[in-house]
């Protein structure tokens, strides 16, 4: 019973709340639309099979009869036991709105981080513009715990940042997780080794210190690096790992991921806007920027003009010096209450935007609201289904790349020519796949050394070797689709 005088209200739905809600239910409908790509999430779903039922992680290739037996350092382990779980307890419509969770988690820890010290509508402005320098690395596989982990360590380095010295031991814990977890704990070591350079270069005047009484600096990258050396590789797995990555001349030449931005592709247009948004505030607010917080926005400049890949990282250590230039230029003022039924329509469209995006409904509403399929397109599932009923487990098949990828999933006793693990193969390898791609002159007699009975392949991505197959008298054609086609060697 309420007391007299007393009246409950309940609670407003003001501007800031909108605010609040605003990114993380934004990002929580991009990514939920997302559909699935043969390229990169079905092998290591296989992988993660393969450790739950044999409690062993694979040590040495047993996908493909090419490489068969040679040794390989699957990194990315612990990742593909969990994206294995949660694709076992509800397929790819829980894996989807796990990737998304993780990765809205990722940038929101960041923007929890800058709401410490700004305004909402700077941390949500300046949130934005480093997820859409990210925007085209959102993809479902492996990487998407590093977008959580970067996120984590930006907010760590903005604590240590305000004071709280002692905060940069749990880097630490989160480096003996992601090496174990994804490949991209290299960009996060470089972005903790610029704040580090930036914090010493910052107090030059007083180096010494930074030996003695700020050991809490340093010597947590130290035990840092430390914590890499804890997996089943031993203490130098990793570092062999990373060695042979960068060694592969095919990665850093053909590998589009890590092919320098330009201007012709999206992700190169989106770096170069967020770039020029910085630079401007920047100029417009006479903020002075520090060392600790540019070096690593100017490291990873670099880098993302190396390769596209530290692409998605740039947006990460930028926005903590966007959200302090765009303050400094802005000053805004208290966020106003402003009309509580608009306030009202705007969240409701929010969530029921993302309701519509969950992947349970895919199918089930027209095409605006929500994409067709879960599985890209350039998935080949009937293909791969016509291949894996009528190819005995002696057949040795010649595919596109990112089909050898989705056939590891779909039919394991088949074993692949190639597939996206780039750097197991080595160039020769490369080199025949190409020149088979090509239709060289020579491609009948490379296919005949490799012993191959089918060609699997795409037709948009290899429509010479299509072409070339068609006109053989040696081969014939046994299935096509809109994507793919099928020839048997007679």
């Amino acid at each position: 019973m309420l007391s007299r005088g007393f009246v409950r209200s309940r609670p407003r739905v003001t501007l800031s709340l909108v605010w609040h809600l605003l990114l993380p239910l934004g990002l929580l409908i991009i990514l939920c639309r997302l559909v699935v790509f043969p390229n990169d999430f079905w092998w290591h779903i296989r992988v993660g099979q393969i450790i739950a039922q044999r409690h062993t992680i694979p040590r040495v290739d047993e996908f493909s009869f090419t490489r068969a037996g040679a040794p390989w350092i699957n990194q990315a382990w612990l990742m593909q036991l969990a994206l294995y779980v949660v694709y076992r307890l509800g397929g790819l419509p829980l894996a989807i709105l796990a990737h998304a969770l993780i990765v809205t988690s990722g940038y929101m820890v960041v923007f929890w981080a800058l709401r410490r010290q700004y305004d909402v509508r700077v941390s949500v402005l300046s949130v934005a513009a480093g997820a859409a320098a990210g925007v085209y690395n959102w993809s479902l596989r492996p990487q998407t715990i590093s977008f959580l982990l970067f996120g984590i360590l930006v907010a760590l380095l903005e604590a240590h940042r305000r004071g709280r010295t002692h905060v940069l031991w749990w880097m630490v814990p989160l480096f003996l997780l992601w090496g174990n977890a994804h490949g991209a704990f290299t960009f996060g070591l470089v972005a903790f080794a610029a704040y580090i350079l930036g914090y010493a270069v910052e107090r030059r005047d007083s180096w010494p210190a930074l030996l003695t009484a700020e050991r809490h600096v340093w010597l947590p990258g130290v035990m840092s690096l430390l914590a890499l050396t804890v997996t089943p590789w031993g203490p130098l797995g990793l570092f062999r790992y990373v060695w042979g990555f960068f060694a592969s001349k095919v990665t850093l030449q053909s590998n589009q991921e890590f092919l320098p931005l330009t201007l012709r592709q999206g992700d190169g247009v989106l770096f170069f806007l967020v770039l020029s948004v910085w630079l401007f505030v920047l100029w417009r607010s006479g903020y002075r920027p520090s060392w600790d917080r540019e070096m690593g926005v100017l490291l990873f400049v670099v880098l993302s003009l190396w390769s596209r890949r530290a692409a998605p990282w740039f947006g990460f250590v930028l926005i903590p010096s966007l959200a302090a230039a765009l303050d400094a230029w802005w000053h805004p003022r208290p966020v106003p209450p402003g009309r509580e039924g608009l306030n009202v329509v705007i969240v409701g469209l929010l969530l029921l935007g993302w309701v519509v995006s969950l992947p349970w409904l895919r199918g089930r509403l027209p095409a605006p609201l929500a994409p067709a399929r879960l599985v890209s397109e350039t998935t080949p599932v009937a293909a791969m289904a016509y291949l894996c009923e009528h190819a005995d487990s002696t057949a040795r098949v010649y595919q596109h790349q990112a089909f050898g990828a989705y056939q590891i999933w779909a039919c394991p006793r088949l074993k692949v020519f190639i597939d996206t693990r780039i750097e197991l193969y080595p160039p020769s390898l490369w080199d025949d796949y190409f020149h088979l791609e090509w239709a060289r002159f020579d491609w009948e007699e490379i296919a005949e050394r490799y012993g191959i009975t089918h060609l699997f392949l795409d037709q948009e991505e290899q429509p010479d070797l299509v072409e070339g197959a068609r006109r053989s008298p040696r081969w014939v054609e046994v299935y096509q689709d809109d994507r793919a086609v099928i020839f048997r060697r007679k």
